[in-house]
């Protein structure tokens, strides 16, 4: 049986480091840039110079285990393959649940995901994309065994991150930061709503990941049946959370609007709301 373990949560909630981390158990098999290199995907760009993947091979000076180092690899590193998911999924509605699945059984995106396992020659697959959160209820139908394990961060702190992307829309700032933080309540609300549904998802707080990061890789291993099989003395034991410096960020305009919106949802994940006159409460 082909067990999937997907990493989730919004954007800019720790889910790279995390996946990068957990990639290293042997335990794991993951999309890497050398994955289905031949025309399976349309729409996956490819430059061959002799049939070779030109495109692939050069992402190899891209990307990098952790944030926090330069290194470049030739090696195959773990990647989100976002076009296989765009291509397979649904993208008709924000959220997706469990009846979902009989109108979207995805049966060839699981064989993509089973042909990756047996070139791999191994039967757990590790899979990070954030946008996949808003398919938890439709891929739990989907997969045979299935495991999700979800970061949430602040939403504070992720709706200003996030500002640039919202803001890309011809809408102004102000009406971009009110679509930023309703994305992240909205999120919030599917995933505790979802959570109370599933014994196969763990919520994890990015800030909590943070201040123990040996403890949540153990606890995310055991409670999904995997052995460890990392050496957790190349991993750190805490990171450092970058929270602070985006509550310095927004006007006051700005933080009542945060608190408005997403007053509930905060408390919910025990985080606090702004404190317009002396910072955060």
């Amino acid at each position: 049986m082909v067990k999937s373990i997907f990493i989730l949560g919004i954007e800019h909630s720790g889910t790279t480091i995390l996946y990068r981390i957990l990639a290293r158990n042997k335990e794991f098999a993951w999309f890497s840039q050398y994955s289905i290199l031949n025309n399976e995907i349309p729409g996956l760009k490819k430059y061959f110079i002799n049939n070779f993947p030109v495109n692939r091979y050069l992402s190899c000076f891209q990307t990098h285990w952790t944030k926090d180092v330069g290194e470049r690899h030739f090696l195959p590193v773990p990647i989100e393959f976002g076009e296989l998911w765009d291509y397979y999924l649904p993208q008709d509605k924000l959220f997706y649940t469990q009846e979902d699945a009989i109108k979207y059984p995805l049966n060839e995106l699981k064989g993509r995901i089973e042909d990756e396992l047996r070139r791999w020659k191994k039967n757990t697959i590790l899979i990070k994309r954030p946008m996949l959160t808003r398919y938890i209820g439709l891929l739990n139908e989907v997969f045979s065994d299935p495991y999700f394990i979800v970061l949430i961060r602040d939403g504070k702190a992720v709706s200003l991150s996030n500002l640039i992307k919202f803001s890309k829309t011809p809408l102004r700032k102000t009406n971009a930061l009110e679509q930023s933080i309703k994305y992240w309540a909205d999120t919030a609300n599917y995933i505790d709503s979802i959570s109370k549904k599933l014994d196969n998802l763990m919520i994890i707080r990015y800030e909590d990941f943070c201040n123990d990061v040996h403890g949540h890789i153990n606890k995310i291993l055991y409670f999904c049946n995997i052995q460890l099989r990392i050496n957790l003395s190349k991993v750190p034991t805490q990171l450092y959370p970058t929270n602070e410096k985006w509550f310095n960020k927004p006007t006051i305009q700005q933080k009542k609007l945060i608190n408005k919106v997403a007053k509930n949802e905060l408390k919910k994940f025990g985080y606090q709301t702004f404190n317009i006159s002396y910072g955060n409460k």
